[in-house]
């Protein structure tokens, strides 16, 4: 699709981020959600929404080529994103101006991860947030669960950023 709009193409950086989560290494790709974000002009925030930041970060998952799935519904409510990978299934929660942890509890009080249990893939339930601030990601939290729920491990890294105020 990409050749229609560009003869530019480098599929070596959609490689790179496949192989980042298929290596559980979350970080790279919300490094690279943070650099996208932060080329969109200010005005496009104005009156932003959490659904907003999810169809910016829906697009942008689209451009590194993945195929996400966007508010899946399960018995308990909506998955935010869902994106299929050979060996593992992510599952994103995401908050504006609330919090990562909060964003994970809710997968799990919600249990939107019990559908992709004993399906042969382990599983990864991300939690980001969205600062209306800093008009970015602000933190995000992951958990590496077996491919029947049990914790593996936790996948996190810390994002700051400058306030806006003290600029």
């Amino acid at each position: 699709m990409v050749s229609h709009f560009t003869d530019n193409i480098d599929v070596r950086s959609s490689e790179k981020f496949v192989k980042s989560l298929e290596n559980y290494q979350v970080e790279v790709l919300f490094e690279h959600i943070k650099v996208g974000l932060s080329s969109f002009a200010y005005q496009v925030f104005v009156g932003a929404k959490e659904r907003t930041y999810q169809a910016m970060l829906l697009s942008m998952l689209y451009g590194m080529g993945f195929d996400p799935l966007s508010e899946r519904a399960t018995n308990k409510g909506r998955i935010d994103l869902l994106l299929e990978m050979p060996k593992a299934t992510y599952i994103l929660e995401m908050k504006l101006d609330g919090s990562a942890h909060r964003a994970i509890e809710q997968i799990h009080h919600k249990r939107y991860y019990q559908p992709y249990i004993n399906k042969g893939k382990e599983l990864v339930l991300v939690g980001a947030n969205f600062s209306s601030e800093a008009r970015n990601v602000s933190e995000w939290k992951g958990e590496l669960l077996s491919e029947s729920g049990e914790f593996i491990r936790e996948l996190s890294h810390e994002m700051t950023y400058i306030s806006l105020a003290n600029i």
